[in-house]
């Protein structure tokens, strides 16, 4: 009896040490297990400056894969930081966006464009140059202080990064100095018919030729100002929004249009402004522009309103020509005839004329004053 047990459990010791020397020579014979791989991207930013048509450039872009795996739907979102501005830089928003490459607008100041992919341990470079809106002016000259502009831009892959600390990078500061410029504005509005009672939306637009030696146009661009007056036997049918002034009530208005100017030559400013009539003997009205920095070809600044009343016999009083005399200076009173309104007759004629002055300047102080957006003119 002992000697069987004895005999099993020298077996038994065998077995544990045979096992023991096969699992040891097989771990000396097995390679160790291999790291998972990783993505691991690092970006540098070269210095961000501005070209024509109120672009901001990035002039190098270098995005590095450190990881051992390939980085895929590789994206960077680069971010204005404009110091001191107000209001500040920001990407294009007023027409459709054209950035390179599908770059998409993630906020005012922000967009993310698309990357090529990235083989594990390596590398691409690239310039980006971007549609911008610069909407910092001072009227008729350039901001006192030139303006600090930084570009931040972070990277990312569809993969989760190793070390996501150096994802971002900021560029060197560089200033922006805001400059009136001299456009050669020109306005254009197109002719409408109704009957009396419509309201009709008459189609304006401001725009500027290329300039010579071609290109768009550098940047910035010249604060615009508008004038809008109503055809005799109409009337405006669009509430006063804050950034205008009604200078002669439901006749002429002026609107400060700083943030609504086209930052590519050629491209119009367009809007519509509805108009109810009230008469079937309509006149002329006109839609000027008048910019900030001076205009070298002031005469084709004005376009003519044109409505034609449907089923309205002939005029028994010729039409007066719209746009066939230069805009009133807002420094000085307005023609007391233009719109039929009585002469200003008697000794007080001075004091009645300086007082009329007095307004528009503060009007036009206050018109200054309310830099607003302009596009949305309702009933």
């Amino acid at each position: 009896m002992n000697r069987t047990l004895s005999r099993s459990a020298r077996t038994r010791a065998a077995g544990v040490a045979v096992a023991t020397v096969v699992a040891a020579l097989s771990a000396f014979g097995s390679p160790a297990q291999a790291a998972a791989p990783t993505v691991d991207l690092k970006v540098q930013v070269g210095a961000v400056s501005f070209g024509a048509g109120s672009s901001v450039s990035i002039d190098k872009l270098t995005v590095t894969n450190a990881g051992t795996a390939k980085a895929t739907k590789v994206t960077a979102t680069i971010e204005l930081i404009d110091g001191g501005a107000t209001p500040p830089l920001t990407f294009t928003t007023q027409r459709a966006w054209r950035a390179p490459s599908a770059c998409v607008l993630v906020g005012p100041a922000k967009v993310t464009c698309p990357l090529d992919d990235l083989d594990a341990a390596g590398s691409t470079s690239q310039g980006l140059n971007l549609p911008a809106d610069e909407r910092s002016h001072v009227p008729g000259g350039p901001n006192p202080v030139p303006m600090p502009v930084k570009a931040k831009v972070t990277v990312a892959a569809e993969q989760t990064d190793a070390a996501p600390t150096d994802n971002a990078a900021t560029s060197g500061q560089v200033q922006r100095t805001v400059t009136a410029s001299a456009v050669d504005w020109t306005a254009r509005a197109l002719p409408v018919h109704g009957k009396v009672g419509d309201v009709v939306n008459v189609p304006v637009s401001a725009f500027y030729p290329s300039p010579s030696g071609g290109g768009a146009l550098g940047y910035p661009v010249a604060e615009l100002i508008d004038r809008r007056v109503a055809p005799p036997g109409t009337e405006w049918a669009w509430a006063l929004p804050a950034f205008c002034l009604d200078m002669k009530p439901g006749v002429e208005r002026r609107c400060n249009s700083i943030t609504e100017i086209p930052a590519t030559a050629g491209e119009p400013d367009s809007f519509q402004l509805p108009l109810r009539i009230v008469s079937q003997e309509v006149g002329e009205g006109e839609f000027r522009v008048e910019g900030m920095g001076g205009d070298p070809n002031p005469a084709n600044n004005c376009a003519r309103i044109i409505v034609t009343v449907d089923g309205a016999p002939a005029r028994t009083t010729p039409v007066t020509p719209a746009c066939a005399q230069p805009a009133p200076k807002p420094s000085g009173s307005a023609s007391p005839t233009a719109t039929g309104a009585l002469p200003v007759t008697g000794t007080n004629t001075t004091a009645f004329v300086a007082a009329g002055a007095a307004l528009v300047l503060a009007g036009t102080a206050v018109l200054f004053a309310l830099r607003r957006r302009r596009r949305a003119f309702t009933a």
